[in-house]
């Protein structure tokens, strides 16, 4: 596991408690957005991908992550470099990425 990877699963630990605690305040954050990003690392064996990502309003700040994908989800041709939109969701203490694709044109 490179420092990059293991760096990220922390920051997504932290952000995971954060929205855990807005909840136990009565605080409602919303468990669904819409990202665009650049994919830097995939593994579909490990079903998840790590996208550099601008701000998902309500969700989330700009910044990298790796996200597990949900089963249904096509990883095929989602490859580094490639610029996507994405869904993704917070469900049972982590964000999963519920749909992927290319940026349209």
């Amino acid at each position: 596991m490179t420092t990059t990877k293991r760096g990220n699963r922390a920051l997504a630990g932290v952000l995971t408690a954060a929205g855990l605690a807005l909840a136990a305040c009565g605080g409602s954050a919303p468990d669904t957005g819409t990202g665009r990003g650049v994919v830097q690392d995939v593994d579909v064996a490990g079903r998840q991908v790590t996208i550099e990502h601008g701000d998902i309003p309500g969700l989330m700040k700009a910044m990298t992550m790796t996200f597990s994908v949900a089963d249904p989800v096509d990883l095929e041709g989602v490859e580094p470099g490639n610029r996507v939109d994405f869904e993704v969701k917070f469900e049972q203490g982590r964000y999963i990425v519920t749909d992927i694709g290319p940026v349209a044109p």
